[in-house]
Parts: C-alpha cells; sequence; structure tokens
C-alpha cells in the first residue's frame, strides 16, 4: 500500500504499541511505518490466524482512520 500510494516501501520506524489479542499477554502488536506515507503495517505478533481481537482494536482503528482523512481527490 506503501508504494500504491507513492509513498517508500522501507520501513521507518517499528516498535511495540499496541495490545490487540486478548489471548496473547502484554502489548503484542508490532507497528510499522513507511517513510512518506501515511500506511503502516501492524503485526501480532505470536498471533494466530484468526486473532481474539481485544476491546481496544476497533478503538485503534478509528483513532487511526480519523488521524489520517482523505479528500474525495485522494481515493482511488
Amino acid at each position: 500500500w506503501a508504494a500504491y500510494n507513492g509513498g517508500s516501501t522501507q520501513a521507518k520506524s517499528v516498535r511495540k504499541k499496541l495490545d490487540l489479542d486478548k489471548r496473547l499477554g502484554g502489548k503484542e502488536t508490532t507497528i510499522t511505518r513507511f517513510n512518506n506515507s501515511s500506511v503502516e503495517l501492524w503485526t501480532i505478533n505470536e498471533g494466530g490466524h484468526i486473532p481474539a481481537l481485544s476491546e481496544n482494536f476497533s478503538k485503534r482503528v478509528i483513532e487511526w482512520l480519523m488521524a489520517h482523512p482523505k479528500d474525495a481527490n485522494q481515493i482511488h
């Protein structure tokens, strides 16, 4: 998605920040950000194919979407 949106595919930063899987203890989700892009990859480390999403998941997704608005001309 970073390349599709005209950004770099080089990772900018990786850090553990979110607790998104209620079957795993602690903040297991790593966020990878990409240079010159609003694209982020959220990786649930040690998670299964179908995670047991925590109560925080929806809130975090909505917060991210609200922080990265697009105008109608940017939507492909």
